[in-house]
């Protein structure tokens, strides 16, 4: 018990900061790693719900009726980005993507319409 009676030395204001630093970056990185490996995926509802839009506006826009530029829709899970360029004499090209809201998948579909003179 002799040893309880020691003087301890003080810390100066530059090591307390350099340890305070050293703290917060490591929980930092900590709490990072954490996060993305608890992320969840994505919804498969919603996953389903894009797939079938895209194909609603693929037979909607793909009459060869509308005119070449960019339309856009939303719904409750995101948007859907519809181009319709000029691709060649009689033939478009119809561009359809998916952006969810939440989530990490998004779909892009490529067609050829045949254009009716």
């Amino acid at each position: 018990m002799a040893g309880l009676n020691r003087e301890l030395q003080a810390s100066s204001l530059l090591e307390c900061i350099v340890a305070a630093v050293i703290l917060l970056a490591s929980f930092m990185i900590t709490m990072e790693t954490l996060t993305r490996v608890t992320l969840t995926g994505d919804d498969p509802a919603v996953n389903v719900s894009m797939e079938l839009t895209a194909r609603q506006c693929r037979r909607e826009y793909g009459d060869g009726l509308h005119l070449p530029g960019k339309y856009t829709r939303e719904y409750d899970w995101g948007t859907v980005e519809i181009v319709i360029t000029d691709y060649s004499f009689g033939i478009r090209q119809l561009t359809v993507t998916a952006l969810p809201v939440r989530g990490r998948k998004s779909m892009k579909y490529d067609y050829l319409i045949k254009v009716e003179p």
